[in-house]
């Protein structure tokens, strides 16, 4: 999983379940997941302002 917004160099995803940013602190938009193999609901979530360590969640399910 990957976010549509985020530079891909910006984002690592070691385990499949946890995708980390780099410093994004005071980002400000809308974080939509993408995936060639998955859909996520939410299909998006609205943020206002981005601090350290904030947690998002997402449910996937097969195409």
């Amino acid at each position: 999983m990957k976010f549509a917004e985020i530079p891909a160099d910006q984002q690592r995803n070691p385990s499949g379940r946890l995708v980390s940013f780099r410093t994004l602190y005071g980002w400000h938009g809308t974080l939509t997941p993408v995936s060639d193999t998955c859909q996520y609901s939410p299909a998006s979530v609205s943020v206002d302002f981005m601090q350290d360590l904030m947690l998002f969640q997402f449910t996937s399910s097969a195409k």
